[in-house]
């Protein structure tokens, strides 16, 4: 039998990924703990903020919205969506992605990595 992990939000610390924007994140789950399987963090991205070109070459990485509305794009300015709460997305590995608040409020997502970041 295994074991059951939890991670309680006051034990996560804050802070902003590189080429976030008005963004505050917490790791519940990172590379190695307790898996290198997944890694999960959430993200809070304030009223204008943003999550400028970037990929993750060895990870797919799923966004779900919490809360918010944003926009997505991958590989390029054509092509992207409108997302919003109960929605989810799915960047394959090695896929430039950026994401962009456009609601008058907080952004609230979870991001899963596959394996883990």
């Amino acid at each position: 039998m295994g074991n059951m992990f939890v991670k309680l939000e006051k034990e996560t610390a804050i802070f902003t990924p590189n080429l976030h924007y008005d963004c505050d994140s917490r790791w519940y789950f990172k590379k190695g703990e307790p898996s290198a399987d997944v890694s999960v963090l959430r993200s809070d991205f304030k009223k204008g903020g943003w999550a400028d070109w970037h990929d993750h070459a060895g990870a797919d990485q799923a966004y779900y919205v919490i809360t918010g509305t944003a926009r997505v794009w991958m590989d390029n300015e054509e092509t992207f969506r409108d997302i919003g709460p109960g929605d989810m997305v799915l960047f394959p590995k090695g896929h430039k992605h950026k994401l962009s608040n456009t609601g008058d409020g907080l952004l609230s997502l979870v991001a899963v990595n596959a394996p883990a970041l």
